[in-house]
């Protein structure tokens, strides 16, 4: 986990054994992470001319700098009118952001996505929705474009979103 984690990528051998310090210790922990890092398919497959492991690590991206956004409903009406619930989920940290909607109008979206996630969190890089006419819009293109924030949209069947 240390060594090919989805946010540190397949860090050295260095790396890896000061990350494992952080947490634990044991006897042989260097010999040990030394034939871990040896026997990492990565590493034999990526490795300098030298020997030398070349060091390979993901892009870090922050928190809430892709957003995945869908709806659910319709609902069955409450007491309030509410028929809809709009749910942004952060790609890196699954934080969720949810509100009831009565409709779902693109002026009840855009207030949701500037209120909950571009006011609270600062604008993602990228936004990800269904192909539903409540996310492509004029108005949901406008607001990603004055705050430069890519949408793209993905099929609603789509079961892999948060894996892009």
């Amino acid at each position: 986990m240390f060594h090919a984690h989805s946010m540190t990528g397949h860090a050295g051998w260095d790396v890896t054994l000061e990350y494992i310090k952080n947490y634990t210790t044991w006897i042989g922990m260097k010999n040990d992470v030394n034939n871990f890092i040896k026997s990492c398919t990565f590493f034999r497959n990526y490795r300098e001319d030298k020997g030398n492991f070349q060091s390979y690590t993901a892009e870090l991206k922050g928190p809430f700098s892709k957003i995945v956004i869908d709806l659910i409903g319709p609902l069955r009406k409450s007491e309030n009118g509410f028929r809809y619930i709009i749910v942004a989920t952060d790609y890196t940290t699954r934080w969720t952001e949810a509100r009831p909607l009565q409709t779902k109008r693109k002026e009840e979206i855009v207030c949701f996505i500037f209120e909950n996630i571009f006011l609270r969190h600062g604008p993602p890089r990228k936004l990800i929705s269904d192909q539903g006419t409540e996310f492509l819009n004029d108005l949901v293109k406008s607001l990603c474009n004055k705050m430069k924030t890519e949408h793209s949209s993905v099929s609603a069947c789509s079961p892999n979103v948060m894996e892009q």
